[in-house]
């Protein structure tokens, strides 16, 4: 790993697309890359 990224939520919708195959590319290499951080509040977002 190479460091740390926050990476929102969102952008892991594209590691399970099927039709946007480049974007997922990309973000399973920022995955693979990066060691994934998230903010909580993010998660409380996420959770209204």
């Amino acid at each position: 790993m190479n460091g740390r990224a926050f990476i929102d939520t969102n952008v892991f919708i594209y590691l399970y697309s099927e039709d946007e195959n480049e974007k997922q590319i990309i973000t399973q290499k920022a995955v693979d890359k990066y060691e994934r951080i998230i903010s909580t509040q993010v998660l409380n977002d996420r959770t209204m």
